[in-house]
C-alpha cells in the first residue's frame, strides 16, 4: 500500500521524510472548517456541502507520483507535473458539472485554483482551457502518471477521498464550451451575494488549511460583553459631543426593525468618535438580534497614530495596564474571518 503525504520536513541527517499523511491532512482541514462554520453560523446547507467538496479535492494533485516524489525528494518528477491546485480544481469541476451543478462547479474550480495564491479576475479562468495549452497537457499527464501507477494506487485514492467514481472525472474542460458556460455564469451571477460566497468559502478553506498544516489549534473565542465600549469610555474624561452622538446612534437602533434592516452606515465629522460608535453598535446588535448570537464582528484596527496616543494612557493611574490591553486586544482580534480585499471584474 502506498503512503501519501501532504507535508514533509528535513531530518537531522538532511533527508526529507513525510510528517503528515495526506488523508489525515484532508480530515484535519475538514474538521477545522466545521469548527469555523460552527462559530459563524451559516444560513445555508448548500454552502457547507460545497465547502466539503472543495476541501476533499483541493489537494487531489498531491496524490500524483510527481508531487510525492518532489515532496520526499526521491524518484523522478517533472517540475510542471508536480503542481497540484489546478488538477483538483478541474477534476472537481467535471464532477459537479456531470451532476448538473454548473454554478457550484465554477465556484469550486475558481477557489481551489487560487488556494495558494491571491484571488484574481474570475473571467481569467477561460485562459486555462486554451486548446492544447500547457494546462491541458499537465492535467492529462498527471492523470496518466496516476493510471500508470496501477489499479491499487488509484483505488487507494478513491478510498481516501470516499469517491469511488473518481476516474470518471478525468476529462479536461472543452475550451469552447467552458468559455461559453463561463460567460453565461458571469452574466447571471453578477450579484453581491455570489461575491461574498466566494470570499467566504475561500477564507474558510485557507484558514482551515493553514491551521492544520501548521498544527495550530483554532482560536477559542471568548464572550465579549455588549457594554464593553461603555465600560471603557467610562474610564476616560467625558466628551459631551462624542457622548451625545454615540447616545443618539444607540437610541436609533431601538427604533429600527432589526429583522429587516441589515445594512447601516455611519456618517459624522472627524473627531466625534465614529470608531468606538461602530464597535459599540456591532456589540449591541449581536446582543439584541438572536440570529447574530454567534456572529463575528469584523473591526478595523486603530491607526498606529491613535494607538501611540492611547498607549500613553496606560501610564495613567486611572487606567490599569491590564484592563487597557484587554480592551485593545479585543478591538484588534475580533475579526477572525479573513477579509479578502480583492474583487472580480464582474462585481463592481
Amino acid at each position: 500500500m502506498t503512503t501519501f503525504y501532504s507535508h514533509a520536513n528535513i531530518n537531522i541527517d538532511g533527508r526529507k521524510s513525510g510528517t503528515k499523511l495526506l488523508k489525515v491532512h484532508t480530515e484535519g482541514v475538514m474538521s477545522n472548517s466545521r469548527q469555523l462554520l460552527g462559530n459563524i453560523n451559516p444560513s445555508t446547507e448548500n454552502c457547507i456541502e460545497l465547502l466539503d467538496q472543495i476541501i476533499r479535492f483541493h489537494d487531489l494533485g498531491k496524490y500524483t507520483p510527481h508531487f510525492q516524489n518532489y515532496l520526499l525528494e526521491k524518484g523522478k518528477f517533472d517540475r510542471k507535473l508536480k503542481q497540484h491546485a489546478r488538477f483538483g480544481a478541474f477534476t472537481l469541476f467535471e464532477n459537479l458539472k456531470q451532476k448538473g451543478f454548473l454554478t457550484e462547479a465554477f465556484l469550486a474550480c475558481y477557489i481551489i485554483i487560487h488556494h495558494h495564491s491571491n484571488l484574481s479576475d474570475f473571467s481569467l479562468l477561460k485562459r486555462l482551457v486554451e486548446q492544447n495549452g500547457d494546462d491541458q497537457y499537465i492535467f492529462e499527464q498527471q492523470w496518466k502518471s496516476i493510471r500508470d501507477s496501477g489499479p491499487d494506487y488509484i483505488n487507494q485514492i478513491k478510498v481516501e477521498l470516499s469517491e469511488p467514481r473518481l476516474t470518471e472525472f478525468e476529462n479536461f474542460p472543452e475550451g469552447k464550451q467552458f468559455r461559453k458556460s463561463l460567460n453565461d455564469f458571469l452574466s447571471v451571477q453578477s450579484r453581491i451575494e455570489v461575491f461574498f460566497t466566494i470570499n467566504y468559502l475561500f477564507s474558510l478553506l485557507i484558514e482551515a488549511d493553514k491551521l492544520d498544516a501548521s498544527n495550530t489549534k483554532i482560536y477559542n473565542r471568548k464572550p465579549i460583553a455588549p457594554n464593553l465600549v461603555d465600560d471603557f469610555l467610562s474610564m476616560r474624561s467625558d466628551n459631551p459631543l462624542r457622548t451625545l452622538v454615540r447616545k443618539s446612534v444607540i437610541e436609533r437602533l431601538s427604533q429600527l426593525d432589526l429583522t429587516e434592516q441589515k445594512i447601516f452606515t455611519l456618517t459624522a465629522p472627524t473627531g466625534v468618535g465614529k470608531t468606538f460608535i461602530a464597535l459599540d453598535v456591532a456589540l449591541k446588535l449581536r446582543h439584541q438580534v438572536p440570529a447574530l448570537k454567534n456572529a463575528q464582528i469584523v473591526y478595523r484596527c486603530l491607526l498606529s497614530t491613535s494607538l501611540n496616543k492611547d498607549l500613553k494612557n496606560t501610564k495613567r493611574p486611572s487606567v490599569s495596564r491590564e484592563k487597557y490591553y484587554r480592551i485593545i486586544n479585543t478591538q484588534m482580534f475580533l475579526a477572525r474571518i479573513q477579509l479578502m480585499q480583492r474583487k472580480t471584474s464582474w462585481i463592481e
